[in-house]
């Protein structure tokens, strides 16, 4: 018998292919990231002098900082349960597959989870940059000054927030596969006999992890409505104000431009739902005290920790689509190359 509900009903052979799936795929997502970090330092310093060194763009920080959250989060989730608190085993209390840890790592690794909360906000306040842009054609200039300052402030406030409050109020604890928001002992408020030992109640999980994932979900979903219904009215009115069929290049430059964003935005608002739809899932389920399939558990353990894995492969999708037109001949490998070092002649 297991120690905890939450897993109680995994074999051991489901509980190492959930640990170590986790950490494979927590181990690629910060690659990713730096990948990204990377990409994004490497384009603006690879410029001959510091002057003509053209400010970052304000897409490109919220991928830095988006990035450098991921980074915390992927690490943290790496450790899997190698992070929860061993305890002394009896016939009844187990400890689960890979626990090593005590109360101080379980801590820490509760704290940069519960910071990986500012990924998704990043995530929805870059859909906000795009649907600026494309919808209402305000320049970079203002969206650096006033835009980007208030997104910081409210992302990051949120996220080092939650996550102090979560330590200060004794709210993390194992939860079975991880250290995060739970209540401690582990299902005390189903027991009549055991008296919960700290401040946790199922409006603190809501507030800080459902309430920034689903407001992110919602920002993303009606930035993207906006963005295609842009992009579709403006095709309308070039064919409408067209002569003859023909349109003046630079209107098919923009019209073109917008599109290309609007495919990123697309592909980096398909990487935040498969992110993070089965965690929500599974904290619902947590939450209602039913036990978390092992399918489910084994597709949040998959493809929770890889959305720095995705943002890498959608950050370098316009780069590869430039190169590969400009090179037909060359063979994917080079390609690969010239993206990834970039001071291959390409």
């Amino acid at each position: 018998m297991k120690k905890h509900n939450f897993n109680d009903h995994l074999t051991i052979t489901q509980e190492k292919v959930l640990v170590w799936t986790t950490r494979c795929s927590g181990l690629v997502s910060v690659v990713g990231s730096i990948f990204i970090i990377r990409m994004i330092l490497q384009t603006r310093y690879r410029r001959e002098s510091a002057r003509s060194r053209k400010p970052l763009k304000v897409r490109q920080r919220f991928m830095l900082w988006m990035s450098f959250f991921d980074i915390l989060a992927s690490i943290s989730n790496s450790f899997s349960t190698a992070a929860l608190p061993r305890i002394k085993e009896t016939e009844d209390i187990q400890n689960i597959y890979g626990t090593i840890g005590n109360e101080s790592t379980c801590i820490a690794q509760g704290f940069f989870l519960q910071l990986g909360i500012a990924v998704p906000m990043y995530n929805a306040a870059l859909c906000l940059y795009y649907l600026f842009i494309i919808r209402y054609n305000i320049n970079e200039i203002w969206l650096r000054g006033v835009f980007e300052r208030i997104v910081h402030v409210i992302v990051i406030t949120c996220a080092l927030t939650t996550a102090i409050i979560s330590v200060t109020l004794d709210l993390i604890h194992d939860t079975g596969l991880f250290c995060w928001l739970t209540e401690y002992p582990l299902n005390c408020r189903l027991e009549p006999d055991i008296n919960c030992m700290n401040n946790y109640n199922h409006n603190i999980i809501f507030f800080f992890g459902v309430f920034p994932v689903c407001l992110s979900f919602l920002i993303v979903a009606v930035a993207m409505i906006l963005v295609y219904l842009s992009i579709h009215n403006n095709y309308i009115t070039m064919r409408k104000y067209s002569f003859g069929g023909e349109h003046s290049q630079g209107v098919i430059n923009l019209l073109k431009e917008k599109k290309q964003a609007a495919t990123q935005a697309t592909l980096f608002v398909l990487a935040f739902i498969l992110t993070w739809i089965m965690p929500l899932i599974n904290i619902i389920l947590i939450t209602s005290y039913k036990p978390v399939p092992f399918s489910a558990a084994l597709m949040q353990g998959f493809l929770m920790p890889l959305q720095g894995f995705w943002n890498a492969v959608i950050y370098a999708r316009p780069s590869f689509v430039k190169l590969r037109k400009e090179n037909p001949d060359r063979k994917l490998f080079w390609i690969l190359k010239a993206i990834i070092f970039p001071t291959v002649e390409s």
